[in-house]
């Protein structure tokens, strides 16, 4: 039980801080833009160039997966988990430092970018190393189970993000958070590296990659991935385009929509993201209990086939009103369905991919859509937004289409026998 509860906590917490980290970056990006571009230009257009650059550091991201994916299947998961948690370090404390662009000028806005160039690399190797590391010391009817404690990490990360802005917008004023006050919630993430370190330092190799290291079939995964598995690499991506979008779109930016789109005070926003982030962490869990009973393709497809046209009728409901238990119970609702999806999404990744090959496959296939349909998933929001206030849920649509045909090509693939590979 002691080496299972440390396999969890060794995979999932550099997962849960990039989580905490990012969803920190959508939650005061009010405040960010305004500390790191000029005041007397337009909020909006502050707003789309901090959400550029929040997306531009998604470039970073195919990087950290090729080369920490690399040492994860040639070298193990462990050194390519600790290697993705330093550097996720090195992005947080660019950001806690760095003055504001009337203290440095255009050097502030220059430093936000390798700080998310950094925070890139290191959420590039994170995904494949993490899936891998659980799958592979998970008995085959608890793959499941396992790979869900990754995603549930993201409601765990959204939760206390959105507890730091529920405390700092309560104990500091507008002004205070405005000159700086906001950094402590990026500061209070440092506080978990050390302890991330240790723990994964201390951890046991994967069982799977030491066979694999034995029988010398990851001389080249790489070489054999692009080689062999190419239509493996373009199904991922397509299922990564709902994994990626509607999380970024329905759960990370929501709370800033609701407050510059749909005139929430910013503070109900973190609230309710607080209130859905508790229902996103368990109903990763009720997916893999569902999963279970009526399989794997069948969950996944019910759970596109709800995203596609949910967020809609989620907004419609929204528009016109500020009751603010509405609110609530809107966004409670937009993340277990979200969950009901990245539950599964892990465990279905990792097995798209052989084991001297996973780690690399994962991660890639993950992070080339994470850059568009992740990292710019805000900023083109924002953008569309102006137009029409459906546009989290057109975005989520799109997504949903193209996630499904990956679905379809899976199935074919046999994975919905997840308990025989």
């Amino acid at each position: 039980m002691k080496n299972r509860t440390r396999t969890v906590i060794a995979a999932s917490m550099g997962n849960a801080l990039e989580w905490y980290d990012f969803s920190l970056f959508a939650f005061f990006a009010v405040y960010i833009s305004a500390n790191f571009f000029p005041k007397e230009a337009d909020p909006i257009t502050n707003m789309i160039n901090t959400f550029l650059l929040f997306g531009v550091g998604f470039i970073a991201r195919p990087i950290g997966a090729i080369l920490c994916g690399y040492i994860g299947d040639k070298y193990g998961r462990k050194k390519s988990l600790l290697l993705t948690i330093s550097t996720m370090a090195i992005g947080i404390i660019i950001i806690v430092l760095t003055p504001k662009f009337q203290d440095i000028g255009y050097l502030a806005p220059i430093m936000l970018l390798v700080a998310r160039l950094f925070q890139g690399f290191s959420a590039g190797g994170e995904i494949g190393g993490a899936t891998s590391y659980l799958l592979e010391n998970a008995d085959k009817k608890q793959r499941l189970l396992y790979t869900s404690f990754l995603q549930s990490t993201i409601g765990i990360a959204n939760i206390l993000s959105a507890l730091a802005g529920v405390i700092i917008t309560t104990i500091f004023t507008t002004q205070d958070i405005y000159d700086g006050a906001w950094k402590y919630a990026f500061a209070f993430g440092l506080l978990i590296i050390p302890v991330g370190v240790y723990i994964r330092n201390k951890s046991n190799e994967s069982a799977v990659f030491i066979e694999q290291q034995k029988e010398n079939k990851n001389k080249a995964p790489l070489k054999d991935l692009l080689k062999d598995y190419k239509g493996r690499i373009f199904t991922g991506m397509l299922f990564s385009t709902l994994w990626t979008a509607g999380v970024y779109s329905l759960i990370i930016f929501m709370p800033t929509f609701y407050h510059k789109f749909l005139g929430y005070d910013m503070q109900l926003g973190y609230t309710a993201s607080f209130l859905g982030n508790i229902f996103l962490t368990l109903g990763c869990f009720f997916a893999v209990f569902i999963a279970h009973k009526i399989g794997l393709i069948k969950s996944l497809m019910i759970s596109i086939g709800l995203l596609s046209f949910m967020p809609f009728l989620a907004l419609y409901v929204l528009l016109g009103s500020s009751n603010a238990f509405l609110l609530f119970a809107i966004h409670i609702i937009l993340c277990l369905l979200i969950s009901f999806f990245v539950g599964l999404a892990p465990a279905i990744m990792s097995l798209l991919f052989p084991a001297h090959v996973r780690s690399s496959g994962l991660s890639i296939s993950y992070n080339l859509v994470a850059i568009f349909f992740a990292g710019f998933t805000p900023a083109i929001i924002t953008y569309l937004a102006k137009f029409s206030l459906f546009a989290p849920a057109a975005w989520t649509l799109l997504s949903c289409i193209l996630a499904f045909w990956g679905v379809v090509r899976m199935k074919k693939l046999g994975l919905d026998n997840w308990q025989e590979f």
